[in-house]
């Protein structure tokens, strides 16, 4: 029964309409709900082509991680926060709730929240890097420039004051900074450095020497002395100047003798 027989059953019939019209909906959402989960099985696919488990299992070694889980493993936590980043979820109480529907095992909220303060952030880290270093098909063509554009900018991740005691932000908040470098040519994430919210941009300039590519970035991360150093490594670099700033070039007095 399609949806215009639909209505015209509730202007017949007017104290089943509301209820007519909450099951189409209802079922054209599952439709949706449907399909969207039967794309983000088909990333984790993907996903799970590029991180094996011996990936893995490799940088649990490297991180002295013992996993003792039977059932939620980091493998499961990483399945989970993938599943979470792709479909937005909410919490993990939202997650636990639906993680069957997308093929992950059905656990309790309590046990992913545990989890995730028990594996070490470093080794999700080293995940993310070996993921977007196993990602080496070009997505944009390369630009005619001499060398590749490399672009570092920084955004803030604010959450509650207690969540994050280590982390003071303004207005009662805890903030965490992240700052990514991307590989305009391949369209992926060089490098991430993580920060507190408060940190200035400009020091994290001194870890992004690359003189095989040609750094871009903005007014936040000007600082003379990064720049004197980019100068004496042949570092090429594009960035905006603060307005404060003057640019002279050094002239020689010529001697008048008499």
């Amino acid at each position: 029964m399609n949806l215009n027989t639909r209505f015209d059953l509730s202007r017949k019939v007017n104290t089943k309409g509301r209820i007519s019209c909450k099951i189409v909906v209802a079922k054209q959402t599952n439709r949706k709900e449907a399909s969207f989960i039967k794309q983000s099985t088909i990333f984790l696919n993907i996903f799970k082509q590029l991180i094996t488990d011996q990936d893995i299992d490799k940088l649990l070694k490297k991180h002295e991680y013992i996993d003792v889980a039977r059932k939620f493993t980091v493998s499961a936590l990483l399945d989970f926060f993938t599943n979470a980043a792709v479909n937005e979820w909410k919490s993990f109480r939202h997650g636990a709730d639906v993680a069957p529907d997308f093929g992950l095992p059905s656990i309790d909220y309590s046990t992913i929240s545990k989890k995730s303060k028990d594996v070490p952030f470093e080794i999700f880290k080293d995940l993310f890097a070996l993921d977007c270093s196993r990602c080496n098909r070009n997505i944009h063509g390369k630009l005619n420039f001499p060398k590749e554009l490399l672009l570092v900018d920084s955004t803030t991740i604010t959450v509650g004051k207690t969540r994050l005691l280590w982390a003071s932000y303004h207005g009662g908040r805890a903030g965490v900074k992240l700052h990514t470098a991307l590989n305009l040519a391949v369209g992926i994430p060089k490098k991430i450095i993580e920060a507190t919210g408060l940190q200035h941009d400009s020091p994290v300039l001194d870890e992004r020497i690359d003189n095989t590519c040609i750094i871009v970035t903005d007014r936040a991360y000007f600082q003379i002395d990064p720049l004197d150093t980019f100068l004496e490594e042949k570092q090429h670099f594009v960035i905006r100047v603060k307005t404060k700033v003057e640019i002279s070039k050094k002239k020689t007095l010529k001697r008048t003798f008499r």
